[in-house]
């Protein structure tokens, strides 16, 4: 808990068995605060943006991933630590892989996403 900004500790009061989503009902025991949250700077905010982004690359137009990805990547180029660039190229892997992906399946036969 040490890089936390807080915690809260909880116990299970009862358990919902269920075959695809069982669920735990928790009571809070303990609660504590060690930091204020002070915001993201403008790339870790640009990677969490991002990040929503690669999320969605099923759900959107391919284009306008791409055009948002750029813009962000400019933030990120302009403003990163090594923590937000590393982050930064995980992203753009995946969407890299996804959109391998997804020629190869519109190459294969198979249905193309946006």
């Amino acid at each position: 808990m040490k890089a936390s900004l807080a915690h809260i500790e909880l116990a299970v009061v009862e358990t919902r068995e269920d075959a695809l989503r069982p669920r735990f009902v928790c009571r809070v025991v303990h609660r504590a605060a060690h930091a204020p949250f002070a915001g993201f700077n403008r790339a870790q905010a640009a990677v969490i943006e991002g990040a929503v982004l690669v999320s969605r690359l099923h759900l959107l137009p391919r284009a306008e991933v791409e055009a948002e990805m750029k813009r962000l990547a400019v933030v990120v180029g302009k403003t990163a630590g090594e923590n937000e660039t590393e982050a930064w190229g995980w992203l753009v892997e995946k969407a890299a892989r996804f959109v391998s992906a997804e020629t190869e399946g519109a190459q294969d036969g198979r249905h193309p996403g946006h």
